[in-house]
């Protein structure tokens, strides 16, 4: 007959699955709840059940269990258990984590199926950021396994023996990184036909959510243009009226860059109230070679994924990925 292998128990390992989200901004605000990273728990030769699960801030140099108004862990969209104002404390066996213990079965439980895998997501409620909160704009809330198997059993459904994962490599998420109030930049339609004279190259919107301002200093474009040339560039809040930069040029690489000119904007810094959406026109005379030709200028808007340094001036300062092109 067949060959049968005997164990004694089943066997689990805990990875980072790969639906856990890259690194993404939020506006501080403790409702709802966002993912932190999701873990897959893969099981083998038995059903079990997780009891103990502990979880760790991996990014302490720029996080702090203030930055969390609540932790908990799901099983899709399922809150099994949550714990308010974490402290990270340090539990089971290790410092610097907070543990959770759930039931073997019914409300609350966690089941790993036998020779398949269930996916365990980690989710929290972002502490508020200003005056009298204790959320820190800038900082990165990341959670990860620690290096500890202990930190974490289940129970074998035929075994009946407590089971800690065989390797302890699951490693960090991602994580977020949070704000006061984060941008939205949204390409807007500005296709069109060229004319000698002024033309409207790129039209975009940013837009403030409820929590706070937003503010930009800069803007950067690449501009390419076949057969015509564009000279003159100007930047214009259309929704208020006001110039942002009545002139710059581009460089040899057609880098068109815009600063915020308080003699022409009245500041150093282009304002959107919190909960508004302004729109911006970029524009420049064009030259054509002649009136029948088939000239081109395309343009897009730079995206830059940096931030400014946590020693510099982390939290007051944003910068933001949005590249489109329009000819």
């Amino acid at each position: 007959g067949a060959i049968m292998t005997i164990v004694t128990s089943g066997a689990v390992t805990v990875t980072v699955d790969s639906s856990s989200p890259t690194e993404k901004w939020y506006a501080a605000t403790p409702v709802p709840p966002v993912t932190l990273g999701v873990f897959r728990l893969t099981g083998t030769n038995e059903q079990m059940a997780l009891t103990d699960f502990a979880v760790k801030l991996s990014n302490t140099s720029s996080s702090s269990p203030a930055g969390l108004d609540s932790i908990g862990l799901y099983s899709g969209s399922t809150l099994l258990a949550e714990k308010t104002s974490p402290t990270f404390g340090g539990n089971f066996s290790t410092t610097n984590t907070e543990a959770f213990t759930l039931p073997t079965e019914g409300t609350g439980s966690f089941i790993v199926p036998v020779n398949g895998y269930k996916l365990l997501t980690v989710k929290g409620k972002l502490a508020n950021i200003g005056t009298g909160n204790p959320g820190t704009a800038g900082h990165i809330i990341a959670v990860a396994t620690t290096s500890l198997a202990t930190d974490y059993k289940l129970s074998g459904s035929e075994s009946g023996t407590t089971i800690s994962p065989t390797a302890s490599t699951a490693g960090a998420s991602a994580g977020v990184r949070t704000f006061k109030s984060v941008p939205t930049v949204t390409k807007l339609t500005s296709s069109g036909t060229l004319v000698n004279g002024t033309n409207v190259l790129y039209k975009f919107s940013v837009g403030a959510d409820s929590n706070g301002d937003v503010s930009f200093y800069k803007m950067t474009f690449t501009v390419s243009t076949s057969t015509a040339t564009a000279t003159a560039f100007k930047l214009t809040e259309t929704t208020t009226g006001k110039v942002v930069k009545s002139s710059a040029t581009a460089d040899a690489n057609g880098i068109v860059e815009i600063i915020v000119a308080s003699g022409d904007y009245g500041a150093t810094e282009a304002t959107i109230p919190a909960g508004s959406t302004y729109t911006y026109e970029l524009t420049a005379t064009v030259t054509k070679s002649s009136a029948a030709d088939s000239s081109t200028v395309t343009t897009q808007m730079e995206g830059d994924a940096a931030y400014a340094s946590l020693a510099a001036h982390m939290g007051t300062t944003t910068q933001v990925d949005a590249v489109g092109n329009a000819n």
